[in-house]
């Protein structure tokens, strides 16, 4: 068959394999001519995802009941532990903890090993004698390529009354660990 060029630039008549190497480049592949299946691993590199990509993600869901009286922090038993490919990526961490402090307040916090990201007020609190649903955000920095582990812990304000998580049967809490690329 002879090679033509009809009047829409089409060209028909060529066979594969029937043009010379380098002859076509990425300027003359049609938008998503290239199937997913067809790309080589490794060859989506840190510089074509560019900084904001997901590039893991890790969690823990727990459907366990726990229970303090204590005024001092207590490990909830929500916990992830992620090892970053960059020390330059963050890590975002996100907390859904539903939680009751009785007659008194029942506070949160996470720990990125044993560092207290939130400090002595931690990050939430369900006031007196309230059931809450306790949400947390919080992108780390953790400056490692080494496995951070990122632990959930709950406390009371008082020392003598009970803090449940979850208070109400069959409640799901967990914590999610996604690494951004920096």
């Amino acid at each position: 068959m002879a090679i033509a060029i009809n009047g829409s630039g089409t060209v028909t008549g060529i066979s594969v394999g029937g043009l010379p190497d380098g002859i076509v480049d990425t300027d003359m592949l049609a938008a998503n001519a290239v199937a997913t299946a067809k790309i080589a691993a490794g060859a989506v590199t840190a510089a074509k995802r560019g900084t904001g990509a997901v590039l893991q993600v890790v969690t823990d869901a727990d459907s366990g009941s726990f229970t303090t009286n204590s005024s001092s922090w207590q490990w909830q038993g929500l916990d992830v532990s992620i090892t970053p490919s960059s020390s330059s990526n963050k890590v975002l961490v996100i907390v859904g903890l539903a939680m009751d402090g009785a007659s008194n307040q029942a506070y949160m916090t996470l720990y990125r090993g044993t560092d207290n990201l939130g400090g002595s007020e931690g990050f939430g609190a369900a006031q007196a004698d309230t059931r809450c649903i306790s949400g947390l955000v919080y992108l780390d920095s953790p400056s490692s390529t080494s496995a951070v582990q990122y632990r959930v812990a709950v406390r009371n304000s008082n020392n003598s009354t009970t803090v449940e998580c979850p208070p109400w049967a069959n409640g799901k809490q967990t914590i999610t660990a996604l690494e951004i690329a920096g």
